[in-house]
């Protein structure tokens, strides 16, 4: 309680120091034709608390005036607006929103943004192509954590309000060799890790998973893990019980005249939009290379690091003040022994853990930062772990500008257009459609049924990700006959790689194409080494042993 109090105090203190000097300055910027009045509100816990109790706050004024302090230097952000307006002078799409934006260097200032409606289809139409847009943007600045509480649907604008995950740095996976391990990771450094496009997270046979991206994120999702709660709460049988709680909406999707969107009608808007900005950004590549481009002046701005999820911290914190750990502090150092849990897959954690115990026993969420022209990581304002990293992460935004290519482009459309899908299982939607046989108009012959399943061949051999000696690939597998999810396909007949191998291995044989059998032969050895692997599978005749 003395920690969490004497924190506030100090935060409180320095919020009101900063804007009493800043005063000036933030009426010039943010409210030049009126007086803003007396500050009546303060509303804190709009993002974790970092670095000794610190969140963004939203302050409001008697005028109505709002603004948006953030403890932090806010120059990523600034660089951000001005590589906007670099790309708003150039192409044919719709012009990306800026935000007016007080940096301080330790904290900031930032314009508020409400949410508010759309009033037209081709309102709607402009949204999804600036979120297109902003997929590819971000894509190629290797950003990620863009979900659904760093989005405000402003009208047609999407206003990206969080931009701490630009520039993050990766481990790289070295020596990968199977195809599987292969394909997870391409799927790591795809636009999937950008976070605006649909994916289920920690699904499972007991739970459906959770959706938080920027692009689709709903409410009434059931958390992953039970919340504490007070049951029979106004009798004298009150306790503390746990359930699954539905999650509350956030501000990032856009509506109709107060009515709700759905995202899968403009899947092609959002593919103009990421052609658009990608094609834009490959025509412009050596500017964007040049020493005096508008990437460089990202250069030493403070990024962060995200190297554990949120919500593992956030779980670890908030049990850490349960009774049974808080009457010795043994027991809550005991607790924190978790963080050790991942340290056989993710060797690197080991590094940054005494840091990760110093701020939980502080009530804070770790945050780890970064530059993008540095490997190293600060743990602390003036400490840090040199060479954390293998190169910077500056180095991976112009690897992937030099990589930028139609395949590529096709290939990340491809993820685009997939991810998208996974939504059409849904409700209303998870209906079966009905067939009625008809008498054929044309009958095909045997080489136009044959030039169609190698047209399916050479698609499959195009999407094939290989190991040193085996294949897989990835698509969309249903979840509980619920919901589809993006991931490199399982190992059975129905849907999976087996199913896959059979058809190639005919397909090989009837078209006498040996590359269609050498394929099969590739999606073979990842069966068997994947049974190896299992402990268990059911017995099923299109799954598991059968």
């Amino acid at each position: 309680m003395v920690i969490s109090i004497n924190s506030w105090v100090t935060f409180s203190l320095e919020f009101l120091q900063n804007l009493a000097t800043d005063w000036d300055e933030i009426c010039s910027t943010f409210s030049s034709d009126t007086d803003p009045g007396l500050l009546i509100e303060l509303k804190g816990g709009v993002g974790d608390t970092h670095q000794r109790g610190r969140s963004v706050l939203v302050a409001k004024f008697s005028s109505g005036f709002q603004i948006v302090y953030k403890p932090r230097s806010l120059a990523v952000d600034v660089h951000f607006q001005e590589f906007l307006n670099w790309i708003n002078a150039r192409g044919n799409h719709p012009p990306f929103p800026t935000l007016k934006i007080l940096d301080r260097r330790t904290y900031g200032w930032v314009e508020f943004v409400s949410a508010f409606d759309c009033s037209s289809q081709e309102e709607i139409q402009r949204f999804y192509q600036r979120q297109g847009g902003y997929l590819a943007l971000l894509y190629v600045l290797e950003a990620t954590d863009f979900h659904s509480e760093n989005l405000i649907a402003a009208g047609e604008n999407p206003i990206l309000v969080d931009l701490e995950g630009l520039f993050h740095p990766r481990v790289d996976k070295d020596n990968l060799t199977q195809s599987d391990e292969i394909a997870r990771y391409q799927i790591f450094t795809s636009v999937l890790r950008v976070n605006l496009l649909p994916q289920r997270l920690l699904s499972n046979d007991a739970y459906e998973g959770i959706d938080i991206s920027g692009l689709a994120a709903k409410e009434a999702q059931l958390t992953p893990n039970k919340i504490p709660y007070l049951k029979n709460e106004g009798t004298d049988a009150l306790y503390v019980d746990r359930r699954q709680m539905e999650t509350s909406g956030n501000q990032h999707l856009p509506t109709l005249n107060s009515s709700g969107i759905n995202a899968t009608d403009y899947t092609e808007a959002v593919e103009r939009g990421f052609t658009n900005i990608y094609q834009l950004l490959w025509q412009h590549q050596d500017e964007l290379l040049a020493l005096d481009s508008p990437l460089n002046r990202f250069a030493e701005d403070e990024v962060r690091v995200i190297l554990r999820s949120t919500r593992f911290y956030s779980v670890l914190l908030s049990e850490s003040f349960h009774p049974d750990v808080l009457r010795d502090a043994l027991d809550r150092d005991r607790l924190f022994e978790r963080l050790w849990y991942d340290i056989d897959y993710t060797s690197t954690l080991a590094k940054i853990i005494p840091s990760e115990r110093e701020q939980l026993w502080q009530g804070d969420i770790p945050i780890f930062k970064t530059r993008p022209n540095s490997q190293d990581v600060w743990i602390a304002a003036e400490e840090k772990l040199v060479n954390f990293f293998d190169q910077p992460s500056m180095n991976l935004v112009r690897l992937r500008l030099q990589n930028m290519s139609e395949e590529d482009l096709a290939r990340q459309l491809w993820f685009t257009r997939a991810a998208i899908s996974t939504l059409a299982m849904g409700d209303e939607q998870a209906l079966m459609p009905s067939y009625q046989i008809a008498e054929p108009q044309i009958t095909a012959t045997r080489e136009q049924f044959l030039a169609a399943a190698c047209a399916v061949g050479d698609r499959l051999e195009w999407l094939a990700i290989r190991g040193e000696e085996d294949a897989t690939w990835i698509g969309l597998s249903l979840i509980n006959d619920s919901y589809w999810s993006l991931v490199p396909l399982d190992i059975d007949l129905y849907n999976g790689v087996a199913g896959v191998a059979l058809f190639l291995a005919y397909l090989g044989n009837i078209s006498q194409e040996l590359r269609y059998t050498k394929l099969a032969s590739s999606a073979l050895s990842t069966i068997r080494s994947q049974i190896e692997q299992r402990k268990k599978m059911s017995v099923l005749g299109f799954g598991g042993w059968g």
